[in-house]
């Protein structure tokens, strides 16, 4: 098995032709784009820096208009990380707005699915 690096993942969100999907399972994602928001947050902060966050958003309402939807399913832990609420609380409901499907599986509510 590969991994992809940074700049490959980059370039396959991008230019990916159909609706693309994604799967979150591990409790933080530490990246240079999510940090400073990601302190911000931790830090009692009302918003994150939208500066930042616009260009994404735009894309994600671009993307799905394209008739390439982003889909993501997100695995919550029981007791959240405090990644895992940022993620829900900045993240997720900004990128809903902006027409990312995103669904939540919360372990706390629900067992994990069989394989």
């Amino acid at each position: 098995m590969n991994l992809l690096t940074v700049d490959e993942l980059t370039e396959l969100v991008e230019t990916t032709q159909r609706d693309f999907f994604r799967i979150e399972t591990l409790r933080s994602y530490d990246t240079a784009i999510t940090t400073p928001d990601f302190r911000r947050w931790l830090d009692g902060e009302a918003e994150p820096i939208w500066e930042t966050r616009r260009s994404w958003l735009d894309k994600l309402t671009q993307w799905a208009s394209e008739g390439r939807p982003r889909r993501r399913v997100r695995v919550i832990h029981d007791p959240p990380s405090d990644y895992q609420r940022y993620a829900c609380d900045w993240g997720y409901r900004h990128n809903v707005a902006a027409a990312e499907l995103v669904r939540v599986l919360d372990l706390a509510e629900q067992p994990a699915p069989r394989e």
